[in-house]
């Protein structure tokens, strides 16, 4: 059986919104997503799990190899995303069956084409935090897919972690957690080239949304609509609203007084200490942080340095002997920045 979703011929390419995260990441999905063109659902991992997996050697390198393709199907079976993206399980076997599908990265697209299908959309995007640090994998299984990568100050971020079970346990841990990421994905995003990576702030979608809206917009190349400032009337945001006291505020106009809440209810302890671990990158990116200590400024001159256009371009030429774009290279690189 083959499936009945097939590729829109002018669709536009994939769209991976990523970061650490806290960051944002779900409250540009959702202004994403009601735009009359884009379909990106929940998150998904399945994606950046099986390509860690397949360079580890503990997946099929190849979905031609014998009992691949079943293997994947029950994987993705087992996941039960399809429940939340309401699309029958059914459809998206047939379509990773599909003997036009011949890759990895074709199955990921013709399961993500079920739910862009299913909703009348021309493009789908994918809302995982994590992908900002497998952007390189995902661009190799799924040539000339884009990222969108929203970054927030580093202190309500690890707020937020500390109350999450999946979170770090220990506010240092939390500085590094979102050290890591971000430069990931800055790093990840200097070597994709502006065409294919897009960066924002949280802090300026929240003070100029229909501003940063447009301009991101007319970066995907299909047009700003005023009702992506409505995202919160959606069935979406109301669905997330339902899962818990922080979602709630996904069903409600954006409240930009709430940007500085942590300054009054962070300890100061707390913020001193994110600032030692990640005032540099704050720094970088423009962030109040006040005076830098030594180490701090030297931390800052060594991020500075491989995001330089000269350091980048060394960089793309190593990545390019790597064939299986293991995020080695990369992480030895973020390690160097970080220490």
């Amino acid at each position: 059986m083959q499936s009945s979703i097939s590729p829109s011929v002018d669709r536009f390419a994939p769209i991976f919104v990523v970061g650490c995260g806290r960051s944002g990441t779900t409250l540009l999905r959702l202004m994403l997503e009601t735009h009359s063109e884009v379909a990106i659902p929940g998150e998904s991992h399945f994606a950046y799990w099986i390509a860690r997996r397949r360079v580890r050697g503990n997946w099929p390198s190849q979905l031609s190899e014998p009992g691949a393709r079943e293997t994947l199907i029950a994987y993705l079976e087992g996941l039960h995303f399809h429940h939340e993206w309401r699309v029958p399980f059914d459809l998206i076997a047939a379509a990773v069956r599909d003997p036009a599908v011949t890759t990895h990265g074709e199955a990921f697209q013709a399961v993500f084409d079920c739910y862009r299908a299913v909703h009348g959309k021309k493009c789908w995007g994918d809302k995982t935090p994590m992908h900002v640090q497998y952007m390189l994998m995902l661009d190799k299984l799924i040539p000339g897919c884009r990222f969108v990568h929203i970054i927030r100050d580093a202190r309500p971020v690890a707020q937020s972690l500390m109350t999450r079970k999946w979170g770090p346990r220990h506010i240092s841990h939390a500085g590094h957690y979102w050290n890591w990421l971000v430069l990931s994905g800055m790093l990840g995003g200097a070597v994709l080239g502006p065409d294919r990576y897009y960066q924002m702030t949280f802090e300026s979608l929240v003070t100029e949304q229909e501003s940063r809206l447009r301009d991101l917009t007319g970066w995907l190349g299909i047009g700003f609509e005023p009702g992506m400032l409505n995202y919160y009337q959606t069935e979406s945001a109301k669905r997330y609203a339902n899962a818990g006291i922080v979602s709630k505020r996904l069903a409600t106009p954006i409240n930009p007084d709430r940007l500085t809440f942590w300054k009054e209810t962070m300890p100061l302890k707390d913020q001193r200490s994110i600032v030692r671990q990640s005032g540099a990158l704050l720094s970088c990116l423009g962030y109040e942080v006040g005076p830098l200590s030594s180490p701090a400024l030297r931390q800052k001159q060594r991020i500075e340095k491989i995001l330089s256009p000269e350091f980048v371009v060394g960089l793309r030429q190593e990545l390019a002997r790597d064939v299986n774009c293991t995020p080695s290279t990369l992480a030895a690189q973020v390690n160097r920045a970080g220490q």
